[in-house]
């Protein structure tokens, strides 16, 4: 997959990965687009997912957001009147599409309800907003990983990958315990 264009930098302060301090700005980023892409004619839940939708965690400069709709009522044409540009991902019908303002990069992923990744999503996003230890830590390799990741994206996402196979887990403790309605 590819995620960066090569009229955006490829690298930052902390080397290969682009890489940002943690913003109040994220939540209001993403909610006024998810505001013009409802206005847009974009049909679906919007949802913000990923580093950026929990306070204090840095992350790319990257507002993730799950548009969950069925596939047989799904239409891009809004989505790429609205400036979104299909991306090609790992599998055969990739459902990324991804909007670059020059400030902030806009990845979409477009689900169907029974995806699992739905509520897994939500989960580990909810997981670390009431339980700033992990987030703590989880911010800490991030950036460890982004330093390390001299040649691109792919290796950070592989240094995540115990972690946050380990933190579902936690994650899903968590939810039976506390009723986690997702």
């Amino acid at each position: 997959m590819r995620w960066f264009r090569r009229d955006r930098p490829r690298r930052s302060r902390l080397h290969g990965v682009p890489f940002a301090a943690p913003s109040a700005d994220w939540p209001r980023l993403f909610a006024a687009e998810a505001a013009r892409l409802t206005q847009a004619g974009v049909s679906g839940e919007l949802q913000h997912i990923g580093s950026t939708a929990v306070p204090g965690l840095a992350a790319k400069p990257i507002i993730d957001i799950q548009l969950v709709i069925p596939d047989d009522q799904w239409n891009p044409g809004p989505l790429l009147d609205a400036g979104y540009r299909h991306i090609r991902g790992s599998t055969r019908e990739s459902r990324y599409y991804e909007l670059y303002t020059g400030r902030i990069t806009y990845l979409i992923r477009r689900r169907d309800p029974s995806d699992p990744n739905v509520r897994r999503c939500l989960l580990l996003r909810d997981y670390l907003l009431t339980h700033p230890d992990e987030t703590a830590v989880y911010g800490e390799l991030k950036a460890r990983l982004a330093r390390r990741s001299r040649h691109g994206p792919s290796r950070y996402r592989a240094g995540k990958a115990p972690w946050l196979v380990a933190a579902n887990g936690r994650a899903e403790q968590w939810a039976r315990e506390t009723g986690w309605p997702g």
